[in-house]
């Protein structure tokens, strides 16, 4: 097997990066970017760069016309990975190879569900100082690729991956033990990631404060400890073999955790000191050090979540109503068709857009048939991230929809809208319940609903007419001590 064709899923940081070393050696049809079409769109009305250089990327859909992919390659924030793993599936066949560049300890085991274990490599990257500004990507190092197989890998992809590696010039090395190296990929995030955030500082204070080298080494050494428990084969050299990793970095260059927190954006902080700390009660481990840097970088979250303001909407008939129901339609076209598609399909969800989420329908729902809506915006701007939109039903409040831009998903924007519209059925009807409708397939929303609070009660099969139907289960949140 040779690995010609190439397709990134997340054009983050790493996936910009290592595009961009790629179409060194490789023609711009070998490499492309897979991305729902309403991004696609939006990304070819932005200008990519690497190191200064304009990158001409290559954008596909998810619907694929093409041949399978030899190598799917998955460069998407954690939280973002189930969406991913939707939109490669046509992208991946019986021969495709798929690499994690993933951080965390778990991505490896969500694809192999979804796909063929035997072709999903575990690997691990290390080493690079890619920081990204808007589309703009600076790095003075790429690192390495660390990959190996397991009992169930096929050796001829192992093989297939170094021929390829060699190729495009990017440095890489094959494990014996592939969990090991990803522990200790794991070990070295553990360290650098929150405290960077907490501290709001780039590697160079790590290389130049014994006290914050001393923090940093506290976080592995917890990892260290739950990894003897686990026979994982971690040793105490390897701690030192992470600050020195650490003190090669550009000075200058941050974490992926400091990037987030500036930008507002969601952190990882889950899968790492938020992981560990699980491992620890699970495991009998005291980690005070992880336990206390993950409630600081989520004190930090919800200092960046003040950035986005909340309103409810006038029931007021007026022209402004109309132009304000008109951009909650125009957001809903863009979350519908980007996160149902994959899910209903494009003919059902063009479908329900014009029956359920038109302008002219979300203004009626509002004016004649007892709806509410909420609105969320950047505090900054006003742009419009999200709305819900909630009725009274008999017993408790119909939380009917609600949305959020998905470059602002995690970052409290839904939260922020529920807590509203909670407050409001409680104030205006006095009701301490609240239901809503999910797709059974919509597994992202079941999860969030179920941190909420809510719980499964029923499911149902409607039909919306146009020959389409909604499968859907019933979720039910009640307030605390009810």
């Amino acid at each position: 097997m040779e690995i010609k064709k190439i397709s990134f899923i997340g054009c983050g940081a790493l996936g910009i990066m290592y595009a961009s070393h790629m179409l060194k050696t490789l023609s711009p049809e070998q490499v492309r970017f897979i991305a729902g079409r309403d991004r696609i769109d939006r990304y070819r009305n932005t200008e990519f760069y690497a190191n200064g250089v304009r990158q001409d990327f290559r954008f596909v859909p998810p619907e694929a016309d093409r041949p399978p992919s030899d190598l799917v390659i998955f460069t998407v924030k954690s939280y973002g990975l189930d969406d991913a793993v939707r939109l490669a599936k046509d992208h991946i066949g019986r021969h495709t190879v798929i690499l994690s560049f993933l951080n965390g300890i778990s991505s490896e085991e969500i694809i192999g569900r979804a796909y063929d274990p035997a072709k999903v490599i575990p690997c691990m990257v290390a080493g690079m100082d890619a920081t990204k500004t808007g589309a703009s990507v600076n790095f003075s190092n790429t690192g390495y690729v660390a990959f190996g197989g397991l009992p169930r890998s096929v050796p001829e992809d192992l093989d297939a991956l170094a021929r390829f590696f060699e190729r495009v010039r990017i440095r890489y090395q094959i494990e014996t033990d592939i969990t090991r190296a990803i522990w200790w990929k794991f070990m070295v995030n553990i360290g650098i990631n929150p405290a960077s955030a907490l501290l709001r500082s780039t590697y160079g204070l790590f290389q130049t404060s014994a006290h914050a080298e001393k923090l940093m080494t506290a976080a592995m050494r917890e990892l260290y400890e739950i990894s003897r428990k686990l026979g994982v084969g971690l040793e105490e050299r390897d701690i030192d073999d992470a600050i020195g990793i650490i003190r090669t970095l550009s000075p200058d260059g941050k974490t992926s955790m400091l990037q987030d927190i500036e930008a507002n954006r969601r952190t990882e902080i889950d899968i790492f000191a938020g992981a560990l700390t699980e491992l620890g009660r699970e495991h009998d481990v005291p980690v005070p050090v992880n336990a206390f840097l993950y409630n600081a970088v989520k004190a930090l979250e919800d200092q960046n979540d003040h950035a986005i303001r909340v309103q409810r909407l006038t029931k007021r008939a007026s022209d402004e109503l109309k132009n304000q129901t008109a951009a909650i339609a125009a957001l809903a076209d863009e979350i519908w068709r980007e996160h149902f598609t994959p899910i209903v399909g494009a003919a059902q969800v063009g479908y329900m857009l014009a029956k359920f989420q038109s302008a002219g329908q979300i203004y009626t729902d509002i004016t004649e048939n007892g709806y509410t809506y909420f609105t969320a915006r950047e505090a900054a701007g006003g742009a419009l991230i999200g709305y819900c939109g909630v009725a009274p039903r008999e017993d408790h409040l119909l939380l009917s929809k609600i949305y959020v831009r998905r470059d602002f998903r995690g970052k409290g924007a839904a939260r922020r809208l529920f807590d509203e519209a909670s407050a409001f059925g409680k104030r205006e009807y006095g009701f301490d319940k609240i239901r809503l409708s999910v797709n059974r397939h919509n597994d992202i929303a079941i999860r969030v609903y179920k941190k909420i609070g809510f719980k499964v009660v029923d499911s149902v099969v409607t039909d919306i007419g146009g020959g389409f139907f909604m499968d859907d289960y019933v979720m039910e949140f009640l307030a605390a001590g009810k």
